[in-house]
């Protein structure tokens, strides 16, 4: 199990970690400067995006993989730029527990009785590429991360494609017409089988200045992995209320 976890944790990070994301379009300042359509898409997206400083959710969870094909409840909680934090239950008996911060990784395996703890260093030098916890802050919360600002854009019935590819991405983007909420997101490395879509549907009020999603879907190719599905429908959220994250290693476990 301890593999299935890596792998689908690290796919995940990998892609959203390859390159830095670029700022919010600006007009340098100059305010008779004529904007682009996708400019003004882009900034209204950027307007769209959730600020959450605490995260607590439950959700239903369905994991298909080459390696594992399980479902159970997930428990998921994020501190803004400190961890993020997740326990997985099958039948009301939790099997493993996973925690995430800006520098480390650390997995409780109860099915096996052990652990392991790994700096994120340990995913760059295992697949050669740079990983980031704050981008996995923004896929939690929903909102887009852009690695290229030369996008082209197309109407659809309600919604809005934005698309484009530099020497290395692929980017296309799915969003409302009316509220510019991020509904789809594909991000394909040109060249590899690395791949990133995430689908987001069900959109509720929580008192935030935008809806957020409860329903989403998580594609993920990533070399050697294959292709991960991870499906998650959230029935219970709260958000910017203090959580705790407890994260105590039993005594008789033995290290991974």
């Amino acid at each position: 199990m301890r593999s299935s976890y890596i792998i689908l944790l690290s796919a995940v990070l990998l892609l959203l970690a390859a390159c830095k994301p670029k700022p919010g379009v600006t007009n340098n300042g100059n305010s008779s400067t004529t904007i682009t359509e996708t400019e003004r898409i882009m900034r209204k997206m950027i307007e769209a995006q959730n600020a959450v400083d605490w995260l607590d959710a439950r959700a239903r969870v369905r994991i298909e993989s080459p390696e594992m094909n399980v479902g159970g409840t997930a428990f998921l909680r994020m501190k803004k730029d400190e961890w993020v934090w997740v326990s997985i239950k099958k039948f009301g008996f939790e099997a493993a527990r996973a925690m995430v911060t800006p520098d480390s990784f650390y997995l409780i395996n109860r099915l096996a009785n052990t652990y392991s703890i790994e700096p994120l260093s340990y995913l760059e030098e295992r697949y050669k590429m740079p990983a980031r916890f704050d981008l996995l802050q923004q896929m939690l919360i929903g909102n887009p991360i852009f690695f290229d600002r030369n996008l082209e854009v197309e109407g659809a019935e309600e919604q809005v494609h934005l698309y484009g590819q530099n020497s290395r991405w692929k980017s296309d983007y799915w969003i409302s017409d009316d509220s510019y909420l991020l509904e789809q997101m594909r991000l394909e490395e040109v060249g590899s089988s690395r791949m990133l879509e995430v689908e987001m549907t069900d959109f509720r009020s929580v008192g935030l200045k935008n809806d957020f999603s409860h329903e989403r879907r998580f594609t993920i190719e990533a070399p050697g992995a294959g292709q991960s599905r991870v499906e998650l429908s959230i029935n219970r959220l709260t958000v910017d209320e203090p959580v705790e994250a407890i994260f105590d290693i039993p005594e008789r476990f033995t290290r991974e």
